[in-house]
């Protein structure tokens, strides 16, 4: 028999090559007949068939002896034919070599070499055992993985044995038995065949007295058949296995007379026992990592025991205080505790885990003590345990270190983990003493390992680690967020100089994504901290430190260049602060750094620069150099979240490269930031609700974009083709119009924007080509309006006339549910008679023929034509094709005039003068002031719904007593009596129809005499907009219908004199400026640069102060707005400037307007909080059908008493009136 030690070191090579080879062919063999013809053309198209053959070993031994022998005769044979045809070199070239002395050289040692492997792998086929006991060399090459280690027996077949043959083998491999039995036994289990066995167990103990068997060669091959069959065994046979693997370690690590090595003396891998113990964890690794594939399909007992013993394995301790662990060998292998991530993944799994920790709470409480222990930075690592490599114990304890950490933050995030994790450190707050310490480690890791790679450096790992807390739970944020921990992220950046900068944007990464929920948020603003020797929180540092970064960066752009580290650390520092100004209590903060100004000077000194030569980069430099441009711009995209940071981006002209830097990103489907997926819908209808953000988004083109996708899906309805389909487009209640009609809509909720989008449009749009078979897409919003609202000759040009008009209607159903809408499209198309006219034209003997367009345009004309709220007027219901077949029960309306079944029977009056007033105002307590029992009986009257006859009076008393006890701020009084002005009178937009609708309203509501005429609010309106010229600043030819007038003039009766008594003493009082709109635009009271910026104290005061209160106390409501991408301020804005006219019914207007104007401007924000509530369930549901846009505007409040909600304001007013009423009570500042 030939021995293997007796090959060359070449032929070696060549046996362990040729055997990979004939492995990976044994498929192929085994699927057909083989013979050798077969074979033999199997492995001549093996190039061709096999995707791996360029990386068998032999392949590339054969290619490095062809380069040695022949590379340098076919080089020259190549020279000799440089000018020869391509074609013809090749066979030329292969004739030459093939008859040259070097060639048959070659052919005759590679031969000769071949035909001595050939002999000895002939003679070891049957004897599988002669791979593990043959040289050094054959060994190394066959145990580099698991795969060379199953495949090592290489046998040919199996065989099905009998229960009695299952029990024979087991009693075989009794210690007892002869080395010969054993051996017998075990290759007869080489030769098992795959497939479930109920023997396991009885076999499984014999395995594991293998394994630990003093004979070497014999443990060895019992451990190659724990490989073989875990690679190619059952679910029960892999279970049964891995019991069998740990059994054996813990009987090794239990036991006084195996051989134990110590931590101190480190690990030779060169060492026979130390090699021996390190495959066996290396297999334990592989089994940690693949059972858990098989649990889903096994029962309990299969998930259960594995576990149990595994956990059991790595908590036992050292044979002696300083001997080798189990976690320390493991840790070798897996130091990033991958195994326990999959272990935990499920939750069947992770309760077994569990449980098995808490039986054996050494295993965790090991883990703690190594990460509370000081560590000491190891040397480099090897990148391979079979190099023949001596672990020192530095390199040792660092492993099971970094496996410890890893091991902790997996435990942290689940509850029961962290109970345990208390339990094991007998405190409440032993998750939280941990993560302190491990955060701990991950700032002081700047500069100790950057000898290790880079997934060893906690610097790296910590942090990934940290993002996985965070995003794995609330409970484990709020853990995560405690003061200490917080301090421990801080600290890095009160001392940055003291750190590296990898460190640096790592705690910066760690607070953004913290602060990216509102708990984080939340308590970095609470967090105290002493910088710079002055006490401040959390937030007020971040923003200390973006200003000192921002001063330090203009000054090196006036100076030097801004180095690659300086930039990502301001880019790092600067978004941890976006984190907080995106929220309202972050800005309230953050505004008073004045970043937004600091931003502007530093590209404004950047731009000044631009032509300065740059330096060339240094080599410490890395290759991505960030634009500072984009990171400030990018950042500051955070200040459109709100109303008050949109107000601060207009003032230093920085919303419009804001608005094209969000264009970009999403047009390139970018995500908002790396901290929030979602949010551009939001974000853009906070942005187009402003005056310049609309003109902004116009001019980036985003309007366009949006008015063509639309345009597209409802005239084409599919993708771009030559050839059109005439086909109607989805159904727009659902589907891709929905979606981008909704998105369009959002965009134009605010009157000012829809004005000046619109307003320097000309009305009459150039008009279709019929010729043209496709039509062009709409250049604008009012380009896409001309078609699908006033058709008229474009009509014969269009695909899907009739769903385009219907789709039309329905889009103008929600623009002109703005009242001021309406008087503009009235003013500016005469959208009524426009109506009207088509209704006509659709009539055939008095009868109107009944479709789709004819009942929308009906609701439409009866909405647009009466004003109340809920059951104050009927609108006539919606019906589709589907509901065509039943008979419609409404009358249609073609003139002005409504018929009386869309008007409920008149209301009783609310202005009923009472003399006897001033007897119940005596009743209360007589130690106040008298306006202090003014708005006692105010609140009193409220909360039992009892104001009828007293709205006017007791306002005329609030007003009256305000004047004389001046608790509050006044104003210059707005004089509206006497001589009248001389300055001409701008045009108010819809002035004719809004007073008619007003009057009419009146009248139904008895608020006013039933022969009230319109003219007389005409000629009051102009009255008062001609007074409140002389406060404002410029002058301008048009201006809004004044809905609080014309609402106040109700509440007066009719009464002129009245109506402007009480509107000049309401003109000193702060409230004027919030509810009455009019009164505050272009005031002389609010700073010019506000006033320039399109701003409005109502916009950037009042809403922001709204949204900052309704999401802490409605925080559902809020969510449900944001995911509809709808913001609440616009919509409270819209209810603000029309005195909630057709969105209350009349009695609900007057309490409104009596209760802002007793308790001032917090209680406008407190209202709009309890209408919210009221529909925190109507909301929520139109969110989950997409139809929030018609609910929330379309709809009237249906059944809201003032008097259910006075307690529940009277709460939010104790919780947060402090917190809104010092800002809205200053109107002059930003």
């Amino acid at each position: 028999m030939t021995d293997l030690t007796v090959l060359l070191p070449e032929q070696q090579e060549t046996l362990v090559a040729l055997k990979q080879l004939f492995t990976a062919v044994e498929a192929e063999v085994n699927k057909t007949t083989i013979t050798p013809q077969v074979f033999h053309d199997i492995l001549i198209q093996l190039e061709q068939t096999h995707e791996h053959f360029h990386k068998f070993e032999f392949v590339k031994i054969l290619q490095r002896k062809i380069d040695n022998a022949l590379s340098t005769i076919i080089e020259s044979e190549l020279n000799k034919r440089s000018n020869s045809d391509p074609l013809e070199v090749i066979p030329e070239v292969m004739e030459a070599i093939f008859s040259s002395a070097e060639f048959h050289e070659l052919q005759e040692s590679f031969c000769q070499n071949m035909q001595e492997v050939i002999e000895v792998m002939v003679e070891i086929y049957h004897d599988p055992l002669r791979w593990e006991i043959g040289t050094p060399y054959v060994k190394n090459k066959l145990n580099q993985s698991y795969d060379d280690l199953s495949s090592s027996s290489n046998q040919t077949g199996c065989l099905f044995f009998t229960s009695e043959q299952y029990r024979q083998i087991a009693r075989n491999l009794d210690p007892g038995k002869p080395m010969e039995v054993r051996k017998g036994a075990i290759n007869c289990l080489f030769k098992i065949a795959p497939g479930e066995c109920e023997h396991w167990p009885e076999i499984r103990q014999g395995l594991m007295d293998a394994l630990g068997d003093e004979d070497y060669d014999f443990a060895e091959e019992a451990l190659t058949l724990h490989a073989k069959l875990f690679s190619s065994g059952t679910a029960q046979s892999t279970g049964e296995l891995a019991l069998s693997l740990t059994g054996h370690l813990i009987q090794h690590f239990q036991s006084t007379a195996t051989y134990h090595s110590m931590v101190t003396a480190g690990i030779d891998t060169a060492q026979r026992n130390t090699r021996c113990i390190l495959r066996r964890f290396m297999l334990l690794s592989m089994f940690q990592h693949d059972i858990p594939s098989f649990w889903i399909r096994c029962p309990a007992r299969f998930m259960t025991m594995p576990i149990q013993q595994t956990i059991q394995l790595l908590s036992l301790p050292g044979i002696t205080g300083d001997a080798m662990r189990p976690i320390h060998y493991l840790s070798l292998y897996d130091h990033r505790a991958l195994w326990f991530r999959k272990w935990t993944h499920g939750c069947f799994t992770r309760k077994i885990v569990m449980t098995s920790i808490k039986d054996n709470l050494d295993f965790l409480r090991n883990s703690l003590e190594t990460v509370v222990k000081e560590l000491v930075v190891p040397d480099a690592l090897p990148d391979n345990l079979y190099s023949s490599y001596t672990y020192n114990p530095n390199q040792i304890r660092f492993l099971e270190f970094v496996h410890s950490i890893n091991l902790i933050s997996y435990i942290v995030q689940f509850k029961v983990g962290r109970n345990l994790i208390n339990v094991t450190q007998k405190s409440d707050k032993g998750a939280s003493v941990v993560l302190n310490r491990i955060i701990t480690i991950m700032t002081k890791s700047s500069d100790v390992f950057t000898s290790l790679d880079a997934s060893l450096n906690p610097v790296n790992f910590i942090p990934d680690l940290l993002r996985e807390i965070i995003a794995s739970g609330e409970q484990c944020r709020q853990i995560l967020v405690e003061e200490n921990n917080l301090k421990a992220l801080l600290r890095p950046l009160q001392a940055d100089s003291h750190y590296s900068t990898s460190v640096v944007l790592a705690v910066c990464d760690i607070l953004a994504i913290l602060c990216s929920y509102s708990v984080g948020s939340s308590q970095l603003i609470a967090t105290k901290i002493i910088y710079k020797d002055v006490p401040m929180s959390g937030a007020s540092f971040i923003g200390e430190l973006c200003k000192e970064k921002l001063l330090s960066t203009s000054t090196h752009n006036s100076k030097t260049r801004v180095s690659i580290k300086e930039k990502k650390v301001l880019a790092s520092i600067l978004f941890v602060a976006r984190q907080l100004y995106t929220t309202h209590d972050g800005l309230a903060l953050i505004q008073r750094y004045n970043l937004v100004s600091l931003v502007a000077r530093t590209l404004s000194s950047a731009e000044s620069d631009g032509d300065k030569t740059p330096q060339p980069p240094s080599p410490q430099d890395e290759p991505d150099d960030p634009c500072l441009d984009e990171i400030l711009i990018e950042n500051m995209l955070g200040f459109a979240s709100t109303p008050k940071g949109l107000m601060l981006l207009c003032l230093e002209n920085m919303l419009t490269p804001c608005i094209e830097s969000l264009y970009q990103r999403n047009s390139k489907k970018l995500q908002v930031s790396k901290t929030q997926k979602f949010g551009y819908g939001y974000m853009l209808t906070q942005i187009a609700g402003h005056v310049e953000g609309i003109k902004g988004l116009e001019r980036c083109g985003f309007i366009r974009h949006l008015s063509r996708n639309l345009w597209w899906l409802l005239e084409n309805n599919g993708p771009l083709t030559e050839t059109p389909v005439t086909q109607p487009p989805d159904p727009y209640t659902e589907g891709p119009v929905l979606k981008a009609t909704v998105s369009l809509v959002k965009m134009l909720i605010s009157y000012d924007s829809l004005y000046a989008l619109l307003n320097d449009c000309p009305v009459d749009l150039v008009p279709l080509d019929k010729t043209l078979l496709r039509q062009p897409e709409p250049d604008s919003f009012a380009d896409l309006l001309d078609r699908i609202i006033f058709p008229g000759t474009k009509r014969e040009c269009l695909l899907n006339v009739e769903t385009m008009e219907v789709f039309g209607l329905r889009m103008l159903s929600l623009l002109l549910s703005c009242l001021d809408t309406l008087l503009y499209f009235v003013d500016r198309y005469d959208i009524i008679n426009h109506l009207l006219s088509c209704q006509r034209d659709v009539t055939v003997a008095d009868k109107v023929i009944l479709d789709e367009r004819t009942i929308e345009r009906n609701q439409m004309i009866v909405r647009s034509l009466v004003l109340g709220g809920h059951k104050e007027k009927l609108l006539p219901v919606r019906m589709t094709r589907a509901d065509m077949k039943e008979q419609y029960p409404h009358p249609m309306v073609d003139s002005m005039s409504v018929p009386q079944c869309y008007v409920t029977s008149p209301g009783s009056s609310g202005v009923k003068d009472d003399v006897r007033l001033s007897n119940v105002l005596l009743e209360v307590s007589q130690s106040c002031t008298w306006l202090a029992k003014t708005r006692a009986f105010v609140m009193g009257a409220c909360r039992k719904q009892n104001l009828s006859g007293h709205v006017l009076v007791l306002i005329e008393l609030v007003l009256k007593y305000q004047q004389q006890e001046q608790t509050t701020r006044t104003y210059e009084e707005v004089l509206l009596g006497g001589t009248e002005t001389t300055s001409t009178t701008p045009k108010i937009i819809g002035h004719k129809f809004g007073c008619k609708l007003l009057v009419e309203y009146g009248i139904r509501q008895k608020a006013i005499p039933p022969y009230t005429t319109p003219s007389d609010l005409e000629d009051l309106l102009g009255t008062v907009t001609r007074a409140l010229q002389q406060h404002q600043q410029g002058v301008t030819s048009e201006s809004k219908f004044d809905w609080f007038v014309g609402v106040v003039y109700l509440i007066c009766g009719g009464n002129v004199t009245r109506t402007l008594a009480l509107l000049q003493s309401f003109s000193t009082c702060l409230t004027s400026f919030y509810t009455w709109s009019s009164r505050a635009t272009r005031s002389k009271h609010i700073p010019a640069a506000l006033t320039k910026s399109g701003s409005t104290v109502l916009h950037h005061k009042l809403c922001h102060a709204l949204e900052r209160v309704l999401l802490k106390a409605l925080p559902m409501v809020a969510s449900t707005f944001r995911l509809s991408g709808c913001v609440p301020s616009i919509v409270a804005r819209r209810w603000f400037s029309t005195c909630f006219l057709n969105v209350m019914p009349w009695r609900e207007i007057c309490s409104y307007i009596l209760l802002v104007i007793s308790e001032g401007p917090v209680y406008m924000v407190l209202y709009c909080i309890s209408v919210f509530k009221h529909l925190k369930v109507k909301l929520q549901h139109s969110s989950t059908y997409h139809s929030l846009l018609d609910d929330i505007l379309l709809a009237p409040v249906e059944d809201f008493h003032l008097s259910n909600y006075m307690d529940y304001i009277e709460e939010l007013e104790q919780l947060y009136g402090q917190l809104i009423r010092d800002d809205l009570e200053d109107i002059t500042s930003c």
